[in-house]
């Protein structure tokens, strides 16, 4: 006597992964650092929130001046990351020497992005020194030619030199703008470079009449990096 067979049931489908999560992801670190810098100047005042609620509806119309859209104070709340930012405030505002959050996944979540901005912080300021470096050498480049003696037979091989000299800096200038991309970038109506992670006001690095060569070799470079 033979048995019989079980009927083979079909294998459910796996959900695909999620193709903007990192989008998301950059969403709302760039947000987290809005709401840490807005939260870092409300503790140099006296300004006191009764409420949770009263604390978001201050940071969300603050995240909409920054971001140019509006924000609403439930998104802020209904997000961990951001709830635990706004719970660290509080804690810290009614008077205690350390933060006590009830939640222990939101002062985690608190101890990991006060470290990532504190990473950013760094690596911004190591790439300004680095972009200042670079504009010395191109201003250096730039007064060359102004002081080379009279012009002898090997002149024109002093000037390509010189050129191609100026073009692999601002190549290498151009290379750290893209590695750090997330941090910092041209911005073209203004003539400048700026920090990303700051407010329209106080965000440029370069000003636009030190930059003005780089940004004309950019532009006459349109090609590179594709």
């Amino acid at each position: 006597m033979t048995k019989s067979k079980s009927p083979v049931v079909p294998k459910a489908n796996k959900r695909p992964a999620n193709p903007f999560s990192e989008y998301q992801d950059k969403v709302v670190a760039e947000r987290e650092g809005i709401i840490v810098r807005y939260l870092g100047s409300l503790r140099k005042t006296r300004a006191k929130f009764e409420y949770i609620t009263d604390l978001a509806k201050a940071v969300a119309e603050q995240v909409g001046m920054a971001e140019g859209a509006p924000c609403s104070f439930t998104t802020l709340l209904r997000n961990k990351r951001y709830k635990a930012l706004l719970l660290n405030f509080m804690a810290m505002r009614s008077g205690t020497d350390t933060v006590r959050v009830s939640e222990p996944a939101a002062q985690a979540l608190i101890h990991t992005v006060e470290l990532e901005l504190g990473n950013a912080k760094r690596d911004n300021e190591r790439l300004r020194i680095y972009i200042n470096e670079l504009e010395a050498q191109l201003a250096e480049k730039q007064l060359a030619p102004l002081l080379l003696p009279v012009q002898h037979s090997d002149s024109s091989e002093k000037l390509v030199k010189l050129t191609n000299e100026k073009a692999l800096a601002c190549k290498a200038l151009w290379l750290v703008l893209e590695h750090f991309k997330d941090l910092m970038s041209i911005d073209a109506d203004r003539g400048c470079i700026i920090d990303r992670s700051a407010s329209k006001r106080k965000n440029i690095i370069v000003e636009p009449e030190t930059a003005q060569v780089f940004l004309e070799w950019v532009q006459s470079n349109t090609c590179i990096g594709k």
